[in-house]
């Protein structure tokens, strides 16, 4: 089975639950795509836990066209949608594939979104808009916690929506812990608090510094923040120069898992300490939660229905009240200056993982794929261009993108081509290949129309807008009406309605107009809608 994971907004390196599932479904034999963000720190394909990614990058500002257009094009067999984000965009693809939809929900997100996410008023109206309207369509939805699931299946009346909860993979053996005190010279007479994940409002930083303010003998290591662009970690930073802990209060970026793992190895008490102040909080379990037991942490967690539940079962730690800081500071005390309390909860760390762990939460993840039904149909080619064109004309070809004819070549397959060279020595002529340069642009238009291509591509690899402008100007003064766009460094093509240029400053508009589009006769009919 052709399965096609959509992740628009990360670049998958450090999202586990997803390599996870991706890894999961590859070692059970199916062909596992995952479309994900490109960032500064990823490529844009490789293959990672036996998966295939393909990173789509944000140079239209909202890559969600190219998302769904390259999701189309590998013409899977199933779309499994990675949160809100992704969901229209999976529900697109499965319906103009005839394939079937699947909707991994890590959040509760229509309690998320409606009081804290930070988005405008109507931003936050169409998100809600979006879950309600498509998930009625997905056969099969998955959630992350026994609360988030009923929440969900009350208010939507999902059938059976499916826990999967992120537990992780066992490690044998674990990596060595990191000797944190010697790397952040640290007192050997310090105990470290270890947060994991970003530095975000809600996580209970602000309490966490008021309880090292509290106690001299305490230190708080955060993994995953070093964003000097964060607003709210640069006010947690101001808040530990007014309670005098600066000097106390460390934070390394994120890092990958088992480097993670080896730091965490290296704290004393795990921190999981959301706020109550909506229900997705109040009923999801944090990814980090089963990260502590993982490195045999004992946890200070908040007292909420689903860490209650595991922390009672197999006595790993302590609950106390997220907004309390005097509550934590001394449940923290009770677990750390009780040896025989604390080397009994750390063993007790062990258990919890043999008995939750990704292996057997897996089987969940494989039977879902095992029940799902065949797709209702199979479309047709949209990469069969030969029967259209004869002639081509290629905008958009530099020093680095030589090779973009060739590859234009396999899918167009045209008797000749015309290529435009912004380099500056002109590369050979082939069979079928013409190179020319694009000044003087009035010898470059007579030149294009003496040769009368059928459809001009324009190439996007590191155009400027100036560039863009100029091609947009050419391809209208040529009166083409087939026109299309290739980006090489995802090997995507598809047809515009309107030219680049434009397409640049109008990407949200018009990416939302096309969603409208696309989703309206979709919801009502298959058949009358074609991309």
């Amino acid at each position: 089975m052709r399965i096609c994971m959509i992740l628009k907004n990360n670049d998958l390196i450090n999202d586990n639950r997803v390599r996870k599932e991706a890894q999961s479904l590859a070692a059970a034999g199916h062909e596992v795509t995952v479309l994900a963000q490109k960032t500064a720190r990823s490529s844009f394909n490789e293959m990672m836990d036996g998966a295939k990614v393909i990173r789509i990058p944000s140079i239209f500002w909202n890559p969600r066209r190219l998302f769904v257009e390259k999701a189309i094009e590998l013409d899977a067999d199933v779309y499994h949608a990675h949160d809100l984000f992704a969901l229209d965009i999976a529900f697109v693809a499965a319906r103009v594939t005839g394939a079937r939809l699947v909707y991994d929900s890590h959040e509760l997100w229509y309690s998320r979104v409606k009081y804290n996410y930070r988005a405008r008023l109507i931003r936050r109206l169409l998100y809600l808009v979006r879950e309600r309207a498509l998930i009625g369509d997905a056969d099969r939805v998955i959630m992350v916690s026994s609360p988030t699931a009923e929440l969900l299946k009350e208010r939507y009346a999902v059938h059976d929506p499916v826990v999967i909860r992120n537990v992780p993979l066992p490690m044998a053996p674990l990596p060595s812990p990191v000797n944190l005190r010697d790397k952040l010279q640290i007192g050997g007479d310090k105990k470290i608090l270890l947060h994991l994940g970003g530095i975000h409002k809600w996580r209970g930083f602000e309490q966490m510094l008021e309880v090292l303010a509290r106690n001299e003998q305490l230190v708080l290591l955060a993994i995953g923040g070093g964003n000097q662009e964060s607003a709210y970690e640069r006010h947690c930073e101001e808040i530990a120069g007014r309670l005098r802990v600066r000097d106390r209060f460390n934070i390394l970026k994120a890092m990958p898992f088992d480097e993670m793992m080896a730091h965490a190895r290296g704290a004393d008490v795990g921190m999981c300490l959301t706020q109550n102040i909506n229900l997705h909080y109040y009923t999801t379990l944090s990814n980090k939660f089963f990260d502590y037991a993982l490195a045999g942490l004992p946890i200070v967690a908040s007292d909420f229905p689903v860490m209650r539940e595991l922390v009672d079962k197999y006595h790993i730690g302590k609950l106390v009240d997220p907004a309390d800081a005097k509550d934590i500071e001394l449940k923290t005390a009770e677990i750390l200056w009780n040896n025989e309390t604390y080397q009994e909860m750390r063993r007790n760390c062990s258990r919890l993982i043999e008995e939750n762990n990704w292996e057997r939460e897996s089987e969940k993840l494989l039977e879902i794929y095992d029940e799902i039904p065949v797709r209702h149909r199979h479309r047709e080619a949209r990469t069969d261009y030969q029967r259209k064109f004869r002639s081509i004309l290629i905008l958009g070809i530099d020093e680095t993108s030589l090779d973009v004819p060739e590859m234009l070549k396999e899918r167009f397959r045209p008797e000749t081509m015309l290529a435009v060279y912004e380099g500056n020595t002109m590369p050979p002529a082939e069979d079928g290949l013409r190179w020319m340069r694009l000044r003087p642009l009035r010898q470059a238009l007579r030149a294009c129309r003496r040769k009368s291509p059928d459809a001009v591509i324009t190439s996007y690899s590191a155009q400027g807008l100036s560039k863009l402008l100029l091609y947009d100007l050419l391809s209208v003064s040529l009166g083409m009406k087939q026109r299309f766009v290739y980006f090489p460094f995802i090997d995507l093509v598809y047809e515009l309605d309107r030219n680049i240029f434009l397409r640049k400053f109008l990407n949200r508009f018009s990416t939302q107009c096309y969603f409208m589009r696309k989703t309206v006769p979709l919801k009502g009919s298959v058949k009358g809608l074609f991309i």
